[in-house]
């Protein structure tokens, strides 16, 4: 259930009362990595900080972090508790995602936090995150087709959606690798509002340590981009702190879903790691297949155990990636807590996308990887598709470690 707009989050967050200040990052594809590498700067600075980011990966609540750490499950349920009470209340009708956003919301105010890293939902514009209306900066990460049905079918449709999240007078640090036709979108809306600057920044930014260089093109935006976002962020907020040594050592910091080498041993037996990555649109599939052409060569073909959110255009996601000689595994995730209307593609839809196959299919993830681990036989094995199947692989992990690091 997908309801944008403004009125109702408007009602179950009291904005004169929150007085911590955000770094409010939108786009399609990079956001997620933006968000993990301002916060992780943030982490090395004194501030009180926090993060909102979506969809959550493995519980509802870990897509709050309060001063670097995942709000607690007590924590979590006691505020949620208390924004259902304060929607009937006020007889506000929210969405599950609108009250997700105002928990997190009263959790930054409850836990005096300063600074928010806020990750948009869906588009910009008319997403709940965007109640915010005072942002120290804005961020724009790479725009791509995705969520059309809400977006709009162009990219300059749902970049000016994206566009929606700047505000006058606040700056705004752009993803410059953006096509001509949304930076001409971004640049034309920056100007009618009155940003306060346009820093547009690449893999080439001089903001970038030394120690990015081995990042692939895409990675090193996001963190020029969140580098960069961080700066100004702090220097609006009057925090002077000496940030070079924390910055040299981001690139080392891994993405919890985005092209994650993971141990899957405890599940399958299986020696060599697997490549995780939650890539859902065909622009981050280009993006995983880039990686993933490191891994082939002749005689070694590529593994797939993969799945789909119902009404994603499959051909388009898989076709970047899947190639002849390859193996390929398909299954269904399960139901996504807190996100009902998500629904996974069905095994008919998964296998029409895939032609050119030989496609097994079994519908229980946790099976579905011991097949794909059979099959690939210590050869590469990617599971990709979906973030919500990359979390269930994950809920799987967690659920046989005695030791489990999300990381």
């Amino acid at each position: 259930m997908v309801r944008l707009g403004l009125d109702r989050i408007a009602r179950l967050v009291d904005l004169p009362l929150v007085q911590w200040r955000a770094i409010h990052v939108a786009g399609t594809n990079g956001k997620g990595s933006i968000c993990t590498y301002a916060s992780a700067l943030l982490q090395a600075t004194s501030i009180r900080h926090g993060s909102f980011t979506s969809p959550h990966l493995i519980d509802r609540w870990d897509c709050i972090r309060l001063h670097g750490k995942t709000i607690s499950e007590v924590s979590f349920h006691v505020i949620e508790k208390r924004v259902r009470q304060l929607a009937v209340e006020r007889k506000v009708d929210a969405s599950p995602f609108e009250l997700l956003t105002a928990t997190a919301f009263h959790a930054f105010s409850e836990s005096a936090v300063e600074l928010a890293v806020v990750e948009v939902g869906m588009g910009g514009r008319q997403d709940a995150t965007n109640v915010l209306r005072d942002p120290l900066v804005t961020v724009i990460s790479k725009i791509g087709l995705d969520h059309q049905a809400f977006l709009g079918n162009t990219l300059e449709e749902i970049a000016k959606e994206k566009a929606g999240i700047m505000k006058g007078g606040v700056p705004c640090i752009i993803d410059g690798t953006n096509a001509i036709e949304v930076m001409a979108v971004l640049e034309k809306v920056s100007k009618e509002i009155g940003v306060a600057s346009l820093q547009v920044v690449d893999y080439n930014s001089a903001a970038l340590p030394e120690t990015a260089r081995r990042l692939p093109n895409h990675q090193r935006a996001n963190l020029a981009c969140a580098i960069t976002a961080v700066q100004t962020a702090l220097e609006r907020h009057g925090v002077k702190t000496e940030l070079n040594k924390h910055i040299q050592a981001l690139p080392n910091i891994s993405v919890p879903g985005r092209l994650q080498e993971f141990s899957i041993e405890n599940l399958t037996g299986r020696l060599e790691p697997v490549l995780l990555d939650g890539a859902h649109n065909r622009q981050s599939a280009r993006v995983l297949a880039d990686r993933v052409a490191s891994l082939r060569n002749a005689r070694c073909p590529i593994t797939w155990l993969v799945a789909a959110t119902k009404g994603k255009d499959l051909s388009d996601l898989f076709s970047p990636l899947i190639q002849p000689g390859d193996q390929v595994v398909t299954t269904r995730f399960g139901s996504v807590d807190g996100m009902l209307w998500i629904e996974a593609a069905s095994r008919q839809e998964l296998s029409k996308a895939l032609p050119n196959f030989e496609v097994e299919h079994v519908d229980d993830v946790g099976d579905a990887l011991e097949l794909a681990s059979t099959k690939a036989a210590g050869r590469p094995l990617v599971v990709a598709g979906s973030l919500y199947l990359v979390g269930e692989v994950h809920r799987l992990l967690r659920e046989r470690s005695s030791i489990y690091h999300l990381s």
